[in-house]
């Protein structure tokens, strides 16, 4: 991403700011916020901040092959958050509590490290 547009996206992206859509019997609430209510085409353009706080709806270990850039934080986790408010959101998972549990690798017994979290 070019550091203009970064920097135009930083107030949502650092703070979870999105939109509610203003169609009265819509009122669905957006994140990314956009122009336009992706559920019935109509302005959605009431600000909304949401709170951060959530449930995990799915996840992954992001250990190989990762994306240019962040081969220095492997392993880090990657999920999918239903926040309270509605939204869907992709965000990667930092703090979480982690464990040794032995697993077979190639027919060895070896220490491996999980993370302690579910969906």
């Amino acid at each position: 991403m070019e550091i203009a547009r970064h920097w135009r996206l930083r107030h949502e992206r650092l703070q979870m700011v999105g939109e509610i859509c203003r169609n009265e019997g819509c009122e669905k609430k957006i994140f990314p916020p956009r122009d336009i209510c992706p559920y019935c085409n109509q302005p959605a353009n009431i600000e909304q901040k949401f709170s951060g706080r959530g449930t995990v709806y799915s996840y992954t270990v992001v250990v190989d092959n990762p994306p240019a850039g962040f081969e220095k934080y492997v392993p880090y986790v990657v999920a999918l958050i239903d926040l309270e408010e509605g939204p869907r959101v992709t965000a990667q998972l930092t703090d979480l509590e982690t464990r040794w549990v032995p697993k077979m690798i190639d027919g060895e017994e070896r220490e491996v490290m999980e993370y302690e979290l579910k969906i």
